[in-house]
């Protein structure tokens, strides 16, 4: 059954359609019917009966200037698409009673022994069933209700006069008849195999439409997941890895320590992983803010290349900064992204020689090289490295490192940045890793100063709130921050921080879960607390959200962000700049917290 009502359906579409191109063709064939009714009136007024001129006249022009007229204005305001074949009946008497008003010519116009006349009347009937072809051509019942009525009746009367110019003229209308028919015939073909290929490229696009629809709802769906269970999926790899971090100190065994060691390496690599389908997910959501700042590239790279000189060092591998001081305009913490991930895939993949990372001016830009001396990359391959899940085969362990999310992260984050990324590589001779980046001229700004690596001073003694609904994640920040002499105060709500401030707390700052219980957030809390103590107490916001909601949240109130799973490295470093003198809130500067 549904099967037939597709073919209805379409069978309806192809009448539908030729009912549109023969009404796109009565227009033009009344005003061509018009202009021959005038012609035919010069010529014969005063030659025959007046009321047979005026008869034939008026007949022509009621089904030509009433009836025609009114029939479009109908088909216009109606829906013939529910019922096309109705307005093929109603077309077709139309044109069979027009048909023979035409057909009557030769017998209303005829005069007597004056073939010339006759041959007048006999190329106004060719002409006009010349021009019905084109009227008839979509449908073939238009066909057959115009051209018999209007050559039948001079075929006939030129057999019963006789004579070898009629009866010649009979078989020519005759043959011309039957020609016409044959031209209509293909002509018709065409026409229908026309529709059916609009029809069928109309169809394919909505086809089109449909799939490309899906495809992005189903990518939407997938950045909803991953933004959703972000959280939930973040919070026991946070607790993990405060309590491994607390694992570290507290282990001595040789033994125990390289399984302490394995286990510390597989949590990297799952954190890593986990902030590459964060950075996927936040793209592919376009919730990636860009907060562009003037720096001086030379300085990043010096702050950058430290974090890799240990496992450079442990593959006996040279690491060698060379370069412009020159500034660029771009947001720093999305580039330290960007050459951070270059700077990992060459210290992992290159086993001997060495890494050299330098930058020069390139009509009007700094263009940054990180050229290693790794096994390379095959031509073929330099394109699709930078799709996302694509890894290189290698006959290594390093093949299996990773989703293959690094470099079209890479690539995306470069587009964001207005920044072109590209990559020369032999096989064997190692591989160039370029990025362009634009200039600008140097100048003592905020962003600039704060964007060094900050005092790390200590921060042991301060007083520590750590807010969160989660008592593993509680538990574990006690026990590293403990560890780091600092005094800890806990609290799993905003009512929780409250009573411990009436009972006398004050803290140096506050480390807050961004999601809370009860639709609360981390930010709202720290804003209830400032307004208890009296002063801006400065305050991280650390969370597991995909989205840019907490960065938002976060710069509006002041403070800094940090994503889950934590570096607890990363987390210390950032608190003792937190605690520190030349501390300023990011509300004061433009960059994008990391």
């Amino acid at each position: 059954m549904n099967s037939n009502s597709g073919t209805d359906t379409t069978e309806q579409e192809v009448l539908s359609e030729q009912l549109r191109i023969v009404f796109s063709q009565l227009t033009n064939l009344s005003l061509g019917n018009l202009l021959g009714t005038v012609i035919l009136i010069l010529l014969y007024h005063g030659r025959i009966q007046p009321p047979l001129l005026w008869g034939w006249t008026s007949a022509n022009l009621l089904l030509v200037v009433v009836f025609t007229p009114l029939l479009v204005w109908r088909y216009r305001l109606s829906s013939p698409v529910a019922t096309p074949r109705r307005w093929i009946r109603a077309v077709s008497w139309l044109s069979f009673l027009r048909a023979c008003v035409w057909g009557a010519l030769p017998l209303v116009f005829y005069l007597p022994g004056r073939i010339e006349y006759q041959l007048v009347n006999f190329i106004f009937v060719l002409v006009g069933v010349s021009m019905a072809l084109l009227l008839s051509a979509p449908c073939r019942p238009i066909f057959f209700a115009i051209v018999p009525p209007i050559l039948a009746p001079v075929t006939i009367l030129f057999l019963f006069e006789g004579g070898s110019i009629r009866l010649a003229l009979a078989a020519g209308s005759l043959f011309y008849g039957f020609m016409l028919y044959r031209m209509f015939h293909r002509l018709h073909a065409i026409l229908l195999q026309n529709i059916g290929l609009k029809h069928e490229k109309s169809a394919l696009a909505e086809q089109l439409v449909i799939q490309k629809n899906a495809a992005e709802e189903a990518n939407a769906a997938k950045s909803r997941f991953l933004a959703t269970a972000s959280h939930d999926l973040r919070q026991p790899l946070h607790a993990q890895t405060l309590f491994v971090e607390e694992l570290a100190h507290r282990i001595q065994g040789a033994d125990e320590r390289l399984i302490l060691e394995k286990l510390q390496k597989s949590m990297t690599d799952m954190r890593q992983l986990f902030n590459e389908l964060l950075d996927i997910s936040r793209l592919d959501a376009q919730a990636v803010e860009t907060r562009p700042a003037v720096f001086s590239l030379f300085d990043l790279l010096a702050d950058v290349l430290p974090e890799y000189t240990a496992e450079a060092q442990s593959k006996n591998l040279q690491i060698r900064l060379t370069g412009s001081h020159a500034c660029v305009r771009s947001d720093r913490q999305l580039l330290t992204r960007v050459i951070r991930n270059l700077l990992s895939n060459a210290v992992r993949y290159t086993d001997n020689g060495r890494i050299l990372v330098g930058c020069r001016r390139r009509d009007g830009r700094l263009r940054l090289e990180i050229h290693d001396t790794g096994p390379g990359i095959p031509e073929q391959e330099q394109e699709r490295i930078f799709h996302e899940f694509y890894r290189l085969e290698r006959p290594d362990s390093r093949a299996r490192h990773g989703l293959g999310l690094g470099l079209s992260i890479v690539r995306r984050l470069g587009e964001l940045l207005e920044c072109r990324v590209q990559v020369h590589s032999v096989p064997g001779h190692g591989s160039c890793f370029s990025l362009d980046i634009p200039c600008a001229p140097c100048e003592e700004n905020p962003a600039a100063s704060r964007s060094s690596e900050p005092d790390r001073g200590d921060v042991g003694g301060r007083c520590i709130l750590v807010i969160d609904d989660d008592r593993d994640i509680l538990d574990g920040m006690t026990v590293l921050l403990t560890r780091w002499t600092c005094n800890v105060a806990t609290a799993r709500s905003e009512a929780e921080a409250l009573e411990k401030l009436a009972g006398g707390l004050v803290p140096h700052a506050i480390i807050a879960d961004y999601r809370l219980a009860q639709a609360h957030t981390g930010t709202g809390v720290v804003m209830a607390l400032r307004t208890r103590l009296g002063r801006e107490l400065p305050g991280i916001i650390v969370t597991g959200d995909a989205g840019q909601d907490a960065q938002r949240a976060a710069h509006a109130a002041g403070l800094e962000l940090l994503h889950k799973p934590v570096n607890p490295a990363q987390l210390r470093t950032l608190l003792s700049y937190v605690l520190s003198d030349n501390y300023e809130p990011p509300a004061k500067y433009a960059t994008t917290p990391p």
